[in-house]
């Protein structure tokens, strides 16, 4: 169309100057020679401009969708840092004042007024185990602040002080909670084998005396991690054992965690209808129990999965829902996941300027918690878009910072991803060699944890990128 209606603009004040006699047949003919050609040329290069526009989406987008499996909220359960066991917090009215305080605030999210208070139980002679107590409650609030060498270090007071303690089976209790809750510090700091050796030594205590909840607690955490290394038949065994033993005592938090968590395996092996299932299920029990944010996170998974299977307006709508229980609540790290995922959306409907705004505010809600899942996970996507607008050295920049965290943070999958996406960026910048390396890169990972999907899409572009190179030679 466009070049028809160059020539018409053209060649009709050619015509009329021919019919006036003001430029010479031979002249005319030539000129619309040269114009024709030079619109044909003109239309075939904007046709193929819109060819290779069409062509990065698509590839953006298949990573979008991989990108969006990989944002599944995934319920990291704390084993009930405080301690139902030990009841001296109660017998000083001092410590029972502000430990209830801090409590509310732990419940507000306010996690820095929680330490405050936690801290002016110390303010008066207290007993080893109220010591105990109140060290692990501070682990907690730290831990949701992201702030986990603070985490730790209240921990390993806790472990100190215990020592101490003459009841043997108290003692050996409040050892396993706290060995079980080292695990789960170390899991949020990607030392994944270290984790394991913990919580698999608190599942042994909790086995002996038979203490149900905190063995489906601590399966639903090693289910967790086998996710984050990419052993899902690992991941779904644990996973599935958890819910059987919280099906089994009718522990309703537990059925709902651990539903939310297989259904994150499901979505990353693409098995969609048993996600939505199981997603589903764990919202109904989130709003039955009252779990604002276990049903702000069933949302916001349900959304992610309708955005991979590409209903976007159902994706939305629970998208943004969960986004308003979230920011009702306070929970900033669910906010920023779930700008991030909106993002996304945006991204694949092709609102650039929409999707790079959600994106770069889930980085700066991310950045201010020191959330560093959600900054790798910012920046990709943010990359994303870079990429797709051809802004390729900014591109370059996010995705390689990306790269960084996912490998401090030991998050084999998004490694891949980050590998993957900077292969493309250098691809679109014709530095085809630059290309191969980050492809292989993330081929060889792909390879490594059994994602064929992910693993083909990869096997495809670097055949291309080969042939293309053996044409230049």
């Amino acid at each position: 169309m466009i070049f028809f209606i160059r020539i018409i603009l053209v060649v009709i004040p050619l015509l009329l100057g021919l019919f006036f006699s003001k430029i010479n047949k031979s002249l005319f003919w030539f000129l619309l020679i040269v114009i024709i050609i030079s619109s044909l040329y003109s239309a075939f290069e904007e046709y193929k401009l819109k060819k290779e526009n069409i062509k990065i989406k698509n590839e953006a987008d298949a990573m979008a969708e991989y990108i969006c499996q990989a944002l599944q909220r995934q319920e990291l359960v704390s084993i009930g840092l405080t301690i139902p066991y030990i009841d001296e917090l109660g017998k000083n009215p001092k410590v029972r004042y502000h430990s209830s305080i801090g409590e509310t605030y732990k419940e507000k999210f306010e996690y820095e007024k929680a330490v405050d208070e936690f801290r002016k139980c110390f303010e008066v002679p207290i007993s080893e185990e109220s010591k105990i107590s109140i060290n692990v409650n501070i682990a907690e609030c730290y831990f949701n602040l992201f702030k986990m060498d603070e985490s730790e270090n209240y921990l390993q007071k806790a472990l100190e002080i215990n020592k101490e303690i003459k009841d043997k089976n108290k003692k050996l209790r409040s050892e396993a909670m706290i060995i079980g809750n080292f695990g789960i510090v170390h899991h949020m700091l990607g030392q994944y084998d270290e984790a394991l050796v913990e919580i698999k030594e608190a599942i042994n205590f909790y086995r002996n005396i038979e203490d149900k909840k905190s063995i489906a607690l601590l399966l639903n955490n090693i289910g967790l991690i086998h996710l984050d290394i990419c052993n899902y038949d690992e991941a779904l065994k644990n996973l599935k054992n958890s819910l059987e033993v919280s099906r089994e005592i009718n522990y309703l938090q537990g059925i709902a965690d651990s539903l939310r968590n297989i259904g994150s395996v499901y979505n990353v092996l693409g098995r969609y209808d048993e996600t939505l299932d199981v997603y589903k299920e764990s919202l109904e029990i989130s709003d039955k129990i009252g779990d604002i944010g276990g049903k702000a996170n069933s949302l916001g998974n349900i959304g992610n999965v309708y955005g991979s299977l590409g209903n976007y307006d159902k994706a939305l709508v629970n998208l943004e829902e969960s986004l308003r229980i979230s920011e009702r609540t306070k929970d900033n790290e669910s906010i920023a996941d779930t700008l991030n995922s909106l993002g996304i959306i945006y991204f694949k409907l092709g609102n650039y300027d929409k999707s790079l705004s959600h994106c770069q505010e889930s980085l700066k809600v991310s950045r201010d918690i020191r959330y560093l899942q959600g900054i790798a996970d910012s920046l990709r996507s943010i990359g994303s878009v870079y990429n797709v607008l051809g802004r390729y050295d900014e591109a370059l920049d996010v995705y390689k910072e990306s790269l960084e965290i996912s490998d401090k943070i030991g998050q084999i999958s998004k490694k891949a991803n980050s590998f993957y996406s900077i292969g493309l960026v250098y691809e679109k910048m014709k530095k085809y060699n630059e290309a191969l390396k980050y492809l292989k890169k993330s081929l060889g990972i792909f390879k490594s944890i059994g994602l064929k999907k992910e693993e083909e899409l990869v096997l495809k572009k670097i055949s291309k990128i080969e042939i293309n190179l053996d044409k230049k030679e």
